[in-house]
């Protein structure tokens, strides 16, 4: 069984992926998260799970969600961030992420009432 440490996951991404940017292949950027190479055996072992298997490490992730708090603070991102479907711009975050994230919602519901018709 393999030894979880305690990473603070946005740092961590911080400096060993979005710090160096392109220049850093992705089997790099999983060996310095991991501290191990990635192999073949690791996509064997994920693809090859039986259904049983990911049913119920999917129940468990989320079941590990009830222990994770809520985050409750406004969110403020140093971002230019366009949500962009065809020609269509869905959604353009202006400093608002509620406002933001709200337009992006009801455009997701209306395409998906939109579908269902």
């Amino acid at each position: 069984m393999r030894q979880q440490r305690d990473v603070r996951i946005g740092p961590e991404l911080a400096r060993t992926w979005w710090q160096p940017g392109n220049s850093v292949r992705f089997a790099e950027f999983i060996e310095r998260l991991t501290q191990r190479p990635l192999s073949a055996n690791d996509y064997a072992q994920r693809v090859n799970r039986g259904v049983d298997e990911t049913q119920r490490d999917a129940r468990q992730a989320i079941g590990r969600m009830n222990d994770v708090p809520a985050f409750e603070g406004e969110v403020a991102l140093d971002a230019t961030i366009r949500v962009i479907h065809g020609n269509t711009t869905v959604s353009v975050l202006d400093g608002d992420f509620a406002a933001f994230s709200e337009r992006f919602a009801r455009w997701i519901d209306a395409t998906s009432s939109a579908g269902r018709s």
